[in-house]
């Protein structure tokens, strides 16, 4: 049996679970070691990004807001918001960052996934103010270490391409 077949079986059986909870700003857990905040961002990388705060123990899981040593995810996002995420973790006093996606890191590792965004966005809006194409900018080429964060796909390069090229007024194909 391959591995679609197993899905779909699961399927049949598959019934969505509703949160037990849910919440709009800050959630704190009182420990008798440490304290917690389940913190709301708002909106950023996604429509809602929370995070997870250990002050005392200056560790946060950023889950999603974090790509380090990946490029990040553009598709659902407003990247002014997203910057302000980032900010944030780099101006607080966190030491410790656990991302959604790639290696536990630090400050250093938020300073760079913004200069991405900086690369991204200089890259793009060139090919769009001089006239050029979506296919045209899907053919920039990234500069070190940025080059090394395309392992593992183009797709989500050619979505952060697509939402950097309809926002610096661009036409992207089958969209509009």
């Amino acid at each position: 049996m391959f591995e679609s077949d197993h899905v779909m079986t699961e399927m049949a059986e598959y019934r969505a679970r509703y949160p037990d909870q849910t919440f709009e700003d800050t959630i704190r857990f009182r420990g008798s070691k440490r304290n917690a905040e389940l913190r709301s961002f708002g909106r950023g990388h996604s429509e809602d990004d929370a995070v997870l705060l250990i002050p005392q123990d200056g560790v946060a899981f950023i889950g999603d807001i974090g790509f380090f040593d990946t490029q990040p995810f553009f598709g659902f996002c407003d990247i002014d918001l997203y910057r302000k995420q980032l900010l944030y973790f780099q101006d607080a006093g966190f030491q410790v960052l656990v991302p959604g996606h790639g290696p536990v890191g630090c400050k250093d590792n938020i300073a760079l996934q913004l200069k991405y965004f900086d690369v991204m966005e200089d890259l793009v809006g060139k090919v769009v103010h001089r006239g050029g194409s979506f296919e045209e900018a899907m053919q920039i080429t990234l500069p070190e270490p940025f080059d090394r964060w395309l392992m593992g796909g183009m797709e989500r390069f050619e979505m952060n391409v697509r939402y950097l090229f309809a926002r610096a007024g661009g036409e992207v194909p089958g969209e509009g």
